[in-house]
């Protein structure tokens, strides 16, 4: 096959077109990012704003970390 300037034009349109895929594809994934982190802080914010309006929310003898508070460490 003898390279011609339709075959540099068809090999160079195939890599610009690759290279743009890549780049979308790199976009899209920061933009998952960020969203991902755009709900986490707001589900973090919506908790604490919870909190403040009540604080007395949770009993005392809430079970924050796999036991009760004052009882000892777990066995």
């Amino acid at each position: 096959m003898i390279a011609d300037e339709d075959l540099h034009r068809h090999a160079a349109e195939n890599l610009d077109q690759a290279d743009a895929l890549l780049f979308e594809i790199s976009v899209n994934g920061q933009m998952v990012r960020i969203f991902i982190l755009a709900i986490l802080a707001f589900a973090l914010c919506s908790c604490a704003e919870l909190f403040r309006a009540n604080p007395n929310a949770l009993p005392d003898d809430y079970d924050y970390f796999g036991h009760t508070p004052g009882a000892g460490d777990p066995e």
